[in-house]
């Protein structure tokens, strides 16, 4: 009846007694060791869709968005509530079952036909690493630290990743990098949290020990389920090396001890001890993050002296053409007064011409003819510099016109 689950030889009824005590199982219902009928119109036998408040016909993306906002509000780190970490862990778990098509499947398959004799087979699902997709005996929920700022705005926040530890350490280095080119640029919170941040990310997350020891112990029960007791045994190990020796997180564990026996390892395996030597390896990109970050910065600051300076040039420059033009200007207006004074004594030559004796006539007019061709080529010269002039201002708004 319930070889699926505990395997071995132990009795049903103790079997079950075990397992109801693993953090994992918690809260649940208990599964009847009698072939007694329910109503068939129970699709939620073991309260996972009530867990995460969706109703049984929800699409997988409904069930994310519930879960999304669930792990959210009963986050142990966001929910002081003394019943946020457990609640945490159940909605993990009745997501691990739900949230995953081929699982939920076999979940709907299993309320559907209406006896109750065994347990459905992925009542306790093996968790996968996020990155990728181990069912590992060394996950751990690693706390990994961002900041990213603009302006007066600062973003700042902890993302719990469920991670082996060669994807841990590549999740740590991404969020440092981007961290480090984007979390600077607010102030003050910008410049405060950063720091923070990078320090955390550099020295490994930051410790969830009380959520991955329960993951740890419901990754042990899963492997037991299967018989490969060589991973249950494992993740135990790994279990009581994040416990540390803190006597309420090693209760967690005990029950382990009835199913898995004594731990036949003398040797104690420290995959993540690992992690936290490849500190300094993560500082490597941090550091060259940083140096991209001040190359960026004397770029941007050397633009902002060559703008300041061509902006110095334009003005300059504007100021030359106003005078250039108002000189123009007043030269245009004395070229038309003398102009009309030279037309007045044409006229004027006309009227006397009669009267004037004709050397003296040709004597003014000589005179009128000299001083007609110097305005002429007066006229010339301006002519000359207004287009000098204009090319000048074309030129000017091709470098200058914002």
């Amino acid at each position: 009846m319930l070889r699926n689950i505990c395997g071995g030889p132990k009795s049903e009824a103790s079997c079950q007694a075990l397992l109801n005590t693993l953090p994992g199982l918690k809260g649940k219902a208990q599964i009847p060791l009698e072939g007694v009928r329910m109503a068939s119109q129970d699709m939620d036998r073991l309260g996972y869709y009530r867990l995460l408040e969706v109703p049984y016909t929800a699409t997988q993306e409904e069930i994310k968005r519930a879960y999304r906002d669930l792990v959210k509000k009963h986050h142990p780190d966001r929910n002081p509530s003394p019943e946020a970490a457990d609640n945490f862990r159940a909605i993990v778990q009745a997501y691990e079952v739900v949230g995953k098509a081929e699982i939920r499947r076999t979940y709907d398959e299993w309320n559907a036909e209406g006896a109750v004799g065994d347990a459905p087979p992925e009542v306790m699902p093996l968790v996968a690493c996020e990155r990728c997709q181990e069912a590992s005996p060394y996950l751990r929920v690693v706390g990994i630290r961002w900041v990213w700022s603009v302006l007066l705005v600062t973003r700042h926040g902890l993302t719990p990743r469920v991670l082996c530890p060669r994807c841990a350490n590549r999740h740590l280095c991404a969020a440092g990098i981007k961290t480090a080119l984007f979390g600077w640029w607010g102030f003050p919170f910008g410049l405060i949290q950063t720091p923070r941040a990078l320090y955390s990310n550099v020295t490994g997350g930051n410790d969830l020990s009380a959520v991955t020891v329960n993951l740890l112990v419901h990754q042990a029960a899963a492997f037991y389920q299967r018989g490969e007791n060589s991973k249950a045994r494992l993740a135990r190990q790994q279990a009581y090396l994040v416990a540390d020796n803190q006597y309420h997180l090693e209760e967690e564990i005990k029950p382990l001890q009835q199913l898995l026996g004594d731990d036949p390892y003398t040797v104690i395996e420290r995959p993540w001890d690992l992690l936290r030597t490849n500190g300094l390896l993560r500082v490597v990109p941090l550091v060259v993050a940083a140096g991209l970050l001040g190359t960026v910065g004397a770029q941007i600051s050397a633009d902002m002296e060559q703008e300041a300076a061509a902006t110095a040039r334009c003005t300059e420059q504007k100021q030359g053409l106003d005078q250039e033009k108002n000189s123009l200007t007043e030269e245009a207006e004395r070229l038309e007064t003398s102009g009309e004074a030279l037309l007045s004594r044409y006229h004027q030559l006309e009227a006397e011409r009669a009267f004037l004796e004709v050397d003296r006539f040709n004597a003014f007019v000589d005179v009128y003819n000299a001083d007609l061709a110097d305005q002429n080529a007066q006229i010339e010269r301006h002519k000359s510099q207004v287009e000098v002039h204009n090319s000048a201002i074309s030129l000017y708004n091709q470098n200058c016109a914002q």
